[in-house]
């Protein structure tokens, strides 16, 4: 595994919460803070309402950004701690994947029912396309400063 690769897997495994931005049809915003479990191909799965607005705005436009950092840390320490994931978000409507996705969810037992038919709650899922870290701290930053991220290898399949 990339080194890269690691230090994401740090800071994922240590962080619970990810931000989720997502737009609508008509380009507006909207960022849910939402707990959210992965795989190890750092496919993001979080539990939602089907009516909120996060999930409608899924529907119409797949494309999502997450970021996942420590919100605690120390102004100025930030090298590599940030994770960057452009990524494209579904709602997962297969019982069978529904079945191995809840058992990634260990803060409580879940079942298929909760997730399909009638229920008004949801799986998402989201398959990342780009993975970055931050790269710099913001007193580096200089005129010359182009990119303050640095690319990270996509998760392969184990």
């Amino acid at each position: 595994m990339d080194t890269l690769q690691q230090r994401v897997l740090e800071i994922v495994d240590a962080i619970i919460y990810i931000n989720v931005a997502t737009c609508n049809e008509h380009k507006e915003p909207w960022n849910t803070p939402t707990y959210a479990v992965h795989d190890s191909q750092l496919n993001f799965f979080w539990r939602s309402w089907v009516h909120s607005q996060h999930s409608a705005n899924i529907r119409t436009n797949p494309g999502v950004f997450i970021s996942v950092y420590d919100s605690t840390r120390k102004l100025g320490q930030n090298i590599q701690r940030g994770v960057y994931i452009k990524a494209t978000a579904v709602e997962i409507n297969d019982n069978e994947e529904i079945a191995k996705v809840i058992t990634y969810f260990t803060d409580k037992i879940h079942t298929v029912e909760e997730f399909s038919g009638s229920s008004v709650k949801r799986l998402y899922k989201a398959i990342p396309e780009k993975i970055w870290l931050n790269e710099l701290s913001e007193s580096q930053v200089t005129n010359d400063t182009r990119n303050m991220r640095t690319d990270v290898p996509l998760f392969k399949a184990i």
